[in-house]
C-alpha cells in the first residue's frame, strides 16, 4: 500500500470519527444535554443507537474476522503449497517462508486485537442494548442490598473495560511484535539510562602536572 493510499484511508476513518463523536455531542431529539453517551436517552434515540452498535461493533467486527480469516486461509495455504514444492523451488524460497511466517505472526497479533476489542468493548454495547429494550432487566423496586451490589459492581466493571482496552493494546504489540519491542526496549533504555552530561571543570580546578622528560 502506498503512502497516499494510506492517508486517504486515514482521513476517511477521522473524518467518519469526527461525524460521528459530532453528533453523539449535540443535542437533538430532545436531548436536554450535550452529553451523547450511548446509554443516556434511549427512548428518544432508538435509531441511532440501534445503528450506532450495529455499524460500530457487529458489522465491523463481522468484517474484519472474514478479512483476517481469509488471509491466514490464503497466506498458510500458500506456505503449505510452498512446503511441498507445488509452487516449484527457487532461490528465493527462504525468503518466501520467512515473509510467510512472518505473515502469520502478523495476523496472529492483529486477531489478538481484535479479540480484546471484542472483550473490552462488547459488554458495554449488550448492556446498553438490554437497557434500551429490555429496560425491565434491573428490577428497580428490588430492596435487597447484595442484589445492587452485584449491579454495582457489574456496571463499574463494564464501564471500564473500553478504558482497559486502551491499556492492552500496547502490551499485546509488545508481546507479540519484535520490532515493536525492539524498538520499545531502546527507547526505555534511552530514556532509563540516559548518561549525564559530564560538568566542566573550572580553570582554577584544573591540577597542573610538570611533563615528564625522558
Amino acid at each position: 500500500m502506498t503512502t497516499s493510499k494510506s492517508l486517504k484511508i486515514i482521513f476517511i476513518i477521522w473524518f467518519i470519527s469526527t461525524a460521528f463523536a459530532t453528533y453523539s455531542a449535540t443535542p437533538h431529539l430532545g436531548s436536554s444535554s450535550g452529553l451523547g453517551c450511548i446509554t443516556a436517552d434511549f427512548d428518544k434515540r432508538k435509531g441511532y443507537t440501534t445503528f450506532l452498535v450495529v455499524s460500530l461493533i457487529f458489522l465491523a467486527t463481522t468484517v474484519i474476522l472474514v478479512m483476517y480469516a481469509l488471509i491466514f486461509v490464503v497466506v498458510h495455504k500458500r506456505q503449505k503449497m510452498l512446503r511441498n514444492g507445488e509452487l516449484g523451488q527457487t532461490c528465493n524460497d527462504q525468503n518466501q517462508r520467512s515473509a510467510f511466517r512472518q505473515d502469520l505472526k502478523v495476523i496472529r497479533m492483529l486477531l489478538v486485537v481484535v479479540g480484546v476489542f471484542i472483550l473490552c468493548w462488547g459488554p458495554s454495547f449488550i448492556y446498553a442494548l438490554l437497557v434500551f429494550y429490555y429496560p425491565n432487566f434491573i428490577d428497580y423496586n428490588s430492596t435487597s442490598f447484595s442484589y445492587w451490589r452485584r449491579i454495582l459492581i457489574a456496571t463499574l466493571l463494564i464501564n471500564r473495560l473500553p478504558y482497559f482496552n486502551s491499556l492492552c493494546n500496547p502490551i499485546i504489540y509488545a508481546c507479540l511484535d519484535q520490532t515493536y519491542r525492539a524498538a520499545f526496549k531502546n527507547l526505555f533504555k534511552r530514556t532509563m539510562w540516559r548518561p549525564s552530561p559530564r560538568r566542566r571543570q573550572p580553570p582554577d580546578a584544573i591540577e597542573l602536572r610538570p611533563l615528564r622528560t625522558r
